[in-house]
């Protein structure tokens, strides 16, 4: 990380950080209205073409029903920026959580976080598009054994 993170690189933070605590208001605040989330691989059959509207409450579902305030937990193992027309944040980034049912979850990301540009003074950039390519296999096995337990 930089000696003075970018203001991208505050707003994924703050963006994972406000996952963790599952304060959704704060996510609301720091995605546009046309924000995107997009999973890969495919297999895991996640959908696309979906925004704000309809994602933020949805996030907000699968994490209060599955996982404990404060969970999952993310360790940072490297950050960095293009310097692109769009604005990116590329992160490989690790996760610890225990469900409220008690299972765990060790679960690793490459993330593409995109941004609107940001504003001279104008505080943290909106962001427009989350691309996350997940660990297939760890994902598919916890949700089996949540949906079983």
């Amino acid at each position: 990380m930089a000696a003075t993170p970018s203001p991208y690189e505050r707003a994924f933070r703050a963006f994972l950080d406000a996952l963790s605590e599952h304060d959704f208001a704060v996510i609301r605040t720091l995605v546009g209205e046309d924000f995107q989330i997009l999973r890969a691989p495919k297999s895991l059959l996640q959908p696309t073409d979906r925004t704000q509207v309809t994602l933020v409450p949805e996030l907000e579902k699968i994490f209060d029903n599955t996982f404990p305030k404060g969970h999952p937990k993310y360790e940072y193992l490297k950050v960095s920026e293009t310097k692109d027309a769009i604005p990116t944040v590329i992160a490989h980034v690790a996760s610890a959580a225990t469900s409220l049912k008690g299972n765990p979850l060790r679960g690793e990301y490459v993330m593409f976080m995109e941004f609107e540009e940001a504003k001279e003074g104008g505080g943290l950039p909106k962001i427009k598009k989350l691309t996350e390519f997940l660990d297939s296999k760890v994902f598919e096995e916890f949700f089996k054994v949540e949906s079983t337990a």
